[in-house]
């Protein structure tokens, strides 16, 4: 089993999972990080870090691949931990860097 845990870092100042996508994750099992009154992360086991965020993803209607804001960066954060081994996994997100193109 893969302990997935999720954290965002409010890029741009925003939160981006809406209460509604905390509440269905705590529906569906996810345990919920809070300090001061704000959740701000969740975890819960699965068999893969990939089963994990794309059960985050439809519970939250939100995009992990959100790219946030230029001086925050990418406001969501996934990591899982291998409960057998204590091997780290994380995804990778392959971003495609805008080009300019001259039309003359």
């Amino acid at each position: 089993m893969i302990h997935v845990e999720y954290r965002h870092n409010n890029s741009g100042g925003s939160d981006w999972v809406s209460p509604e996508g905390w509440h269905a994750l705590a529906n569906a099992g996810w345990s919920l990080d809070t300090h001061h009154g704000r959740t701000y992360g969740a975890s819960k086991d699965f068999p893969s870090l990939r089963a994990g965020i794309e059960e985050w993803t439809t519970l939250t209607g939100a995009d992990p691949t959100d790219e946030g804001c230029n001086c925050c960066g990418q406001p969501h954060y996934f990591s899982g931990e291998d409960t057998t081994t204590g091997e780290w996994h994380y995804p990778k997100f392959e971003y495609t860097r805008p080009r300019l193109v001259w039309e003359d």
